[in-house]
């Protein structure tokens, strides 16, 4: 019965020496796992933190190309502005010179008619000075 008793003893203590190993194993086991969870969560994490900064950085590149495009429209307007101005200014310097020389063309050709007598010398400047203030308001008008 000692005997017995005995073995049945050092069974028990294996049986238990056995389910502590098997529950260390499975411990271990647990723990591989959780690492091996952690680890994919923070892949996980990691690739939703480096997609953002993508579409981030795509954004801020689509946002500065807008900002470029609007800034290279701003000075395309700007340099057509000024092209129209300086087209307009030379239009207006050619009208003035035909007017002068029209006028001049004129006043030599009303000379020329009135034989230097001072009756028609003082018709024909009158005519050229309201002529010439004429074209002063018309010049004023067309600068406004």
């Amino acid at each position: 019965v000692k005997m017995q008793k005995q073995e049945n003893i050092r069974g028990l203590k294996r049986k238990r020496e056995k389910n502590r190993q098997r529950q260390y194993e499975l411990d271990i086991e647990k723990a591989q796992q959780w690492w091996q969870q952690e680890k994919e969560k923070k892949e996980r994490l990691q690739q939703a933190d480096d997609k953002r900064r993508k579409e981030k950085e795509e954004e801020n590149l689509r946002q500065q190309e807008k900002l470029e495009a609007f800034e290279r429209n701003q000075r395309m307007q700007e340099a057509d502005k000024q092209r129209l101005e300086r087209e307009r200014k030379d239009e207006q310097v050619k009208q003035g010179l035909y007017k002068f020389l029209h006028n001049y063309r004129e006043q030599r050709r009303m000379e020329k008619k009135s034989h230097l007598d001072p009756y028609s010398k003082r018709i024909i400047e009158d005519y050229n000075k309201r002529q010439a203030d004429a074209s002063a308001k018309r010049e004023a008008n067309m600068a406004k």
